[in-house]
């Protein structure tokens, strides 16, 4: 007969797993989204390299969901991550009930880590965390599982698989090692000398093959190198790329010297899972008093998770930006798995567990709908819109200098399909990377006399391309290179399609173009930046000139303003 904690386990899982897909799919992306949802579209659809550490096992995953179905590649990789963060949820579930011994608090921790910031945005786009939450719990469970039997070499072996498999996705795993390494204790206490060898080697060899996937990044490397971000050709750039080295290992991303979002992190979710935050002092003090492996593992995940909060450089100190958002609901899963376990090892009565684990769940369950709201990728088309506008008024030839996640993935992606392959897209953010200069002389002949090794390599490539008759266009939040000035102008974009000289090109400048709005100049230069500008109809292209050739064009900025387009466009001669 099935034991009925299973099958209850079992049903519970499902009915989350239903519930979350519920939710996530209808808001799930049909087009270019912030951060690297675009990117990660790109990979799967040229089988290409994905910036560090690679993450092949989901560049496989998602490369296989894309070739099953290629209509809308978008639509695609953003149910991928709807099916893995379901999933994740409810293994959360399983492995929080069966922790507690207890469905009521297990339903409780789920509705904690859904309504938390991020968590609902990781599952409608492409996004690497939902997968790295899946290995995540499967990983928990398996060494929850072991710690209450005797490990087998075959336990072993799956223990050492999934922990490979867990680190060819995300590094982030190390953080979860004090559970295999307290598993892999106790069988080395229980284990004779005789049988300690094959124990450990069954434990290595299946890590190792679990790992195996970081050997095709040199093929997938090879196989798009236009398209790569990164260069990995032998093992020590494999090695390099998995350890992040161009990035910094605690740093977002290259271009991130800031300080910790920890406070940030903190008020998240202590708005919505209040028992995370209790979770530090409760899993320490259940640590201490019963000195459990399992408590004692859980304890330390809390403390690396919280250690690594703390040492992240997201560039955002005291807030969440876009990015540093997509860590909290990894954050949050150790403080969650610890606090629920510490709970019902400290209040032994169930009735008042539930009762105190429901009141605690309370400020998720009203969180839930700006979650959803927040979540919603569907109605979310700032990036489209940035990228057609850039599509529709770039120039043949245009050399666009992008500096924002918002844009740079979305033409790479564009480039890779040819849509524009005129058109010459140069990531700022990138220009700091050997591979990446010598890729852009490789691809552009007007680039190849240039020095490579510059300390400041974008204000030569826009001289060089001025030179070579080419238009020049910045994205939102490039910073205009030394001796340029970078100038607003998404409303009279009609000159990029005239065929002027650059005097002309200048003096319609000075005419129309002299001040940025102060609405836009005070835009934040992450997630918000292209939303802002589309509200304010001061979508990009924006324009280069050089420095002493930008005069005021006051009246015709105030007309627009006003909702005078065709004053504006009279006042800078635009006919």
């Amino acid at each position: 007969m099935p034991d009925p904690s299973k099958v209850r386990d079992a049903l519970g899982a499902l009915i989350v797993m239903v519930v979350v897909l519920a939710l996530a799919v209808p808001r799930t992306a049909l087009g270019p989204q912030a951060g690297d949802s675009s990117e990660l579209v790109l990979v799967a659809l040229k089988g290409t390299l994905a910036h560090p550490p690679g993450y092949p096992l989901f560049s496989l995953l998602l490369e296989g969901a894309v070739a099953l179905s290629p209509a809308n590649p978008f639509l695609t990789c953003a149910l991928v991550s709807a099916a893995l963060q379901a999933l994740a949820a409810a293994l959360l579930f399983v492995v929080a009930s069966r922790s507690a011994r207890d469905p009521v608090l297990g339903a409780s921790v789920v509705l904690m880590w859904l309504a938390a910031p991020g968590t609902l945005v990781d599952a409608t786009m492409a996004e690497v965390f939902a997968l790295h939450h899946v290995v995540a719990l499967v990983l928990t469970g398996l060494c929850l599982y072991m710690l209450e039997h005797a490990p087998s070499a075959r336990a072993l072996a799956a223990l050492g698989l999934v922990c490979g498999l867990a680190g060819a996705h995300h590094p982030m795993i190390v953080l979860w090692a004090p559970l295999p390494l307290v598993v892999l204790w106790r069988a080395a206490r229980a284990a004779t000398p005789a049988t300690v060898p094959r124990l450990a080697g069954s434990f290595v060899v299946a890590l190792v093959v679990g790992l195996s996937p970081y050997l095709l990044l040199p093929m997938r490397f090879a196989h798009a190198p236009f398209f790569a971000f990164g260069h990995v050709e032998d093992l020590g750039d494999v090695l390099a790329h998995a350890l992040r080295q161009d990035y910094g290992t605690l740093a977002l991303n290259a271009n991130v010297r800031g300080a910790s979002a920890w406070s940030a992190y903190t008020l998240a979710l202590l708005r919505t899972a209040p028992l995370a935050c209790l979770a530090v002092v409760l899993a320490l003090v259940v640590a201490a008093g019963r000195r459990a492996s399992a408590h004692v593992a859980l304890a330390a995940l809390v403390l690396l998770h919280v250690a690594f909060a703390v040492a992240l450089k997201t560039g955002a100190p005291g807030a969440l930006d876009f990015h540093a958002l997509r860590f909290l609901p990894s954050i949050a899963l150790p403080l969650l798995l610890a606090g629920v376990a510490a709970l019902s090892a400290l209040v032994p009565r169930r009735r008042f567990a539930r009762l105190l684990a429901l009141t605690l769940a309370l400020p998720s369950a009203l969180a839930l709908p700006a979650a959803l709201a927040e979540a919603d990728a569907r109605h979310d088309t700032a990036d489209a819109e940035l990228v057609t506008a850039l599509d529709a008024r770039a120039p043949l030839g245009a050399v666009v200098l992008d500096g924002l996640d918002e844009t740079s993935f979305a033409l790479a992606l564009e480039d890779a399909l040819g849509k524009r392959p005129d058109r010459v897209h140069v990531v700022v953010g990138q220009l700091d990377a050997w591979w990446a200069r010598e890729r852009l002389r490789a691809r552009w002949p007007f680039l190849r006399g240039l020095d490579v090794d510059a300390p400041s390599w974008l204000e030569p490539v826009a001289r060089a391309a001025l030179a070579d008759g080419r238009r020049v266009l910045a994205a939102p939040g490039v910073r205009a290179p030394e001796g340029f000035t970078v100038v607003a102008f998404g409303p009279f974009a009609e000159w990029l399609a005239d065929p002027v000289s650059d005097h002309e090109r200048v003096e319609r400048a000075r005419a129309a173009c002299a001040a940025i709005p102060p609405s836009v100049a005070r835009i934040d230069p992450a997630r918000t930046a292209a939303i802002a500008l589309r509200d304010q109809a001061w979508l990009a292209p924006l324009l280069l000139v050089p420095d002493g050739q930008r005069a005021a064009f006051a009246a015709a900025v105030e007309r627009f303003d006003a909702g005078d387009q065709e004053g504006a466009r009279a006042a800078c001669g635009v006919r």
